[in-house]
């Protein structure tokens, strides 16, 4: 079992150490709208600076809005040579949630981080939620960023809502 940072015995308590035990955390305190635009872009404020040669979980609660022409799309930027896989869990393309927001049909599975993953609306573009998260074992510093577009071009709004939340924990 891995624990970050390590503690020994005799060991001095720094605030640095203190800090390498609590989670980073990262609620979107406004909006971003982006409007009939397929590219995948890095979100302004659910993003981390990771360390070289180190190991993190981390989790994306990503509440959004669209609509069915435009959908919505993900994929992580990542430092170069990182390893590892993100799972996600979200409504399919394809299947609107009810008015009430329940889905027909999810979405459950694990990808590579380039991998783009594509998800579904909500009926009347009322805000629906995905989840993304994963493991990062780093070569080089670098940006962890979730990029998100629109899947397909339409002439409505895609929003990422302000109340999503991203969480960074470094486990070695």
């Amino acid at each position: 079992m891995s624990r970050y940072p390590e503690i020994r015995a005799g060991q001095r308590i720094t605030g640095q150490m203190l800090t390498g035990m609590q989670f980073e955390e990262v609620v979107k305190q406004a909006a971003t709208i982006r409007s009939s635009d397929p590219n995948l872009t890095a979100d302004p404020d659910l993003r981390f600076e990771l360390e070289g040669n180190a190991t993190y979980h981390v989790e994306f609660w990503i509440q959004y809005s669209t609509d069915s022409t435009a959908d919505f799309k993900t994929d992580w930027q990542v430092p170069t040579g990182a390893t590892g896989l993100k799972r996600r869990a979200g409504g399919k393309v394809g299947t609107d949630a009810t008015n009430d927001g329940e889905w027909t049909d999810m979405a459950w599975a694990v990808h590579g981080f380039g991998t783009t993953v594509r998800y579904g609306d909500r009926l009347l573009s009322s805000q629906v939620f995905a989840v993304e998260t994963g493991i990062i074992i780093t070569a080089d510093a670098g940006t962890l960023a979730l990029r998100w577009a629109q899947n397909a071009s339409s002439g409505g709004d895609t929003e990422v809502s302000a109340f999503s939340y991203a969480r960074l924990k470094r486990v070695a």
